[in-house]
């Protein structure tokens, strides 16, 4: 290395910079922890950590969550949305969800918080899955035509001409626990 022979080769040697203002040595830091004397040196007021009991009691708090995010809406294409995107999650096999979700334009991020969401029932996953795909499209895309498209790309074609047909006759069906009517 050139130059004026301040950096030494050994880069575990170097010189601490020169701007180093918020360094604090070890003597000023006698009987008190190096958090608080750091905190302090930059101007701010130290706070104090909660005792066990308080943490204790901060980790008992319930927090009650709703169980599913979706938004509620009157409107009949969206009931028969819902209830189509319920009825093809029942019907894909993992295997099919995998090769599904290759071609759905999701993050990676998003499919691991579904994965999290209702890591027990696949079903649940796919349908939040094809919810979340749903909802990010634009008003004006044919999502019928695109999720037939997609899921002829994955193999199953027969699905896509079932929903197809669904739409058309603007088939519901209703949900409940494992099994599936028409109403």
């Amino acid at each position: 290395m050139g130059g004026n022979g301040v950096w030494h080769q050994n880069p575990v040697s170097w010189p601490a910079p020169p701007h180093s203002q918020w360094a604090v040595p070890p003597s000023a830091c006698a009987g008190r922890s190096s958090d608080t004397a750091a905190w302090r040196k930059r101007g701010r007021k130290a706070t104090r950590r909660p005792s066990p009991t308080a943490m204790a009691a901060q980790q008992e708090k319930i927090i009650n969550r709703p169980q599913s995010t979706k938004r509620i809406s009157n409107d009949a294409s969206e009931a028969l949305w819902d209830s189509l995107l319920y009825w093809l999650s029942g019907e894909l096999s993992e295997d099919n969800a995998s090769s599904l979700v290759v071609f759905l334009p999701l993050h990676r991020s998003t499919l691991q918080f579904i994965k999290l969401k209702c890591p027990d029932n696949l079903t649940e996953q796919i349908y939040e899955v094809l919810c979340f795909w749903r909802r990010n499209l634009p008003r004006s895309a044919d999502k019928l035509q695109l999720l037939a498209r997609y899921l002829c790309k994955s193999g199953r074609s027969d699905l896509a001409e079932d929903l197809r047909f669904m739409w058309e006759n603007k088939v519901f069906l209703r949900k409940t626990r494992g099994q599936q009517s028409n109403i």
